[in-house]
């Protein structure tokens, strides 16, 4: 491997949030890498489109926006809707999916979207096994979101946009966040993706944000550096984490 291109969404998100992490761990694992972000836009026919510039304002990561380095890896950390295009437009790199969902069944028109790619990764276990279960037979590894260590309490809050001990919200900081959660606000987060899938015969996965963090950075640089992606090496038997 000589470097990687990862491409994610800014948008206050969830993938934006785990995508921060995945950067974190491909950056101090030293693994030359530049960053792609998407941006709202038409360009391509959905609601996200590439930012092409070289200047980006990100205060952690806008040193690498687009940065011109020797790159044959390509991690898309999208929905599978925009795999096609960064596939036509990566011919002749390995192009990985990295992406997640919550429920057994997938959309049924995934499968042919995910099995495009040269592999996927996925944050858990059961994503892996509904992804197999629903005909995909691209290799998939499991690396779970590598989460942020602070050096104490404090730096924690400014990082996470917490403005005082109360745990109130900083302007402009995503108001989905919370460093942590409880039964209620789970409960009320669960409720609106239930309600939106008829079907009563899905369950949905919640995944604990655990492990240890050094270990996610080496499982998603061995990924990327091996082509062959051994998958039975990259997921534990157990837990998959």
């Amino acid at each position: 491997m000589r470097g990687v291109k990862f491409v994610s969404e800014v948008l206050y998100s969830g993938y934006r949030r785990a995508a921060l992490g995945y950067l974190r761990g491909l950056r101090e694992a030293s693994v030359p890498v530049t960053w792609t972000p998407m941006v709202t836009g038409k360009r391509w026919g959905m609601w996200l489109e590439p930012f092409e510039g070289p200047h980006f304002p990100d205060e952690e990561f806008g040193d690498i926006v687009n940065r011109a380095i020797d790159y044959d890896v390509v991690i898309v950390h999208l929905i599978p809707e925009y795999f096609p295009q960064w596939l036509a437009r990566e011919p002749d790199k390995t192009v990985i999916g990295l992406t997640v969902w919550e429920f057994e069944k997938l959309p049924p028109h995934w499968p042919e979207l995910l099995n495009q790619m040269s592999a996927l990764i996925v944050p858990c276990q059961w994503d892996r096994e509904a992804f197999l279960a629903g005909g995909v037979h691209t290799p998939i590894a499991v690396i779970p979101h590598i989460g942020t260590q602070y050096k104490s309490s404090a730096d924690r809050r400014v990082r996470c946009g917490v403005r005082s001990e109360t745990g109130s919200i900083a302007p402009g900081v995503d108001q989905n966040f919370r460093v942590r959660i409880g039964r209620r606000q789970l409960l009320e987060r669960v409720r609106d993706p239930v309600q939106s899938y008829p079907s009563r015969d899905q369950r949905l996965h919640v995944q604990p944000a655990l492990g240890d963090v050094a270990q996610r950075r080496r499982k998603l640089c061995a990924v990327v550096r091996h082509r062959e992606l051994d998958v039975n090496s990259l997921v534990s038997p157990k837990n998959g984490s």
